[in-house]
């Protein structure tokens, strides 16, 4: 697969999630689209578990920064280290996209319904800033 293919899927994923957040003002990617929320919704159980304590870190902004600079970090430097071995980069990104669901998944069956997205999906905090911004320019602040 070459390097075009890869950057024009990802810049779809992410311009869609971006076009559907300014358009509602409201994160609908992360609600309606998502596939991190679809699995999360498909196995969803009832009973929320309800750890507290777990969630109370989960809500700590260190800890949101923490995993924002990880996830991103990552991202950004397979994209660049591995832009030249497709195989390799693709493996990296799906490696990144399997953890992320295990560790949403996870958390779900500790926590509580969709605790991944709603605390600390670092696509989700971007989405999350753009609707915060675009409520402060709607409403004259």
């Amino acid at each position: 697969m070459c390097m075009f293919r890869l950057w024009y899927t990802i810049g779809i994923i992410f311009a869609a999630g971006l076009i559907l957040t300014l358009k509602d003002r409201r994160r609908s990617f992360c609600v309606d689209y998502c596939p991190m929320a679809t699995v999360q919704q498909a196995v969803y159980r009832q009973k929320d578990p309800g750890h507290d304590r777990l969630l109370a870190l989960l809500q700590r902004r260190w800890f949101k920064v923490l995993v924002a600079i990880g996830f991103w970090g990552y991202l950004i430097a397979v994209l660049i280290l591995f832009r030249g071995d497709p195989q390799l980069l693709w493996s990296s990104l799906l490696s990144l996209m399997l953890g992320s669901m295990a560790i949403a998944l996870i958390l779900q069956s500790l926590v509580r319904k969709r605790v991944w997205c709603s605390t600390i999906c670092p696509y989700g905090k971007v989405l999350e800033q753009v609707v915060t911004i675009g409520r402060r320019s709607v409403s004259g602040d």
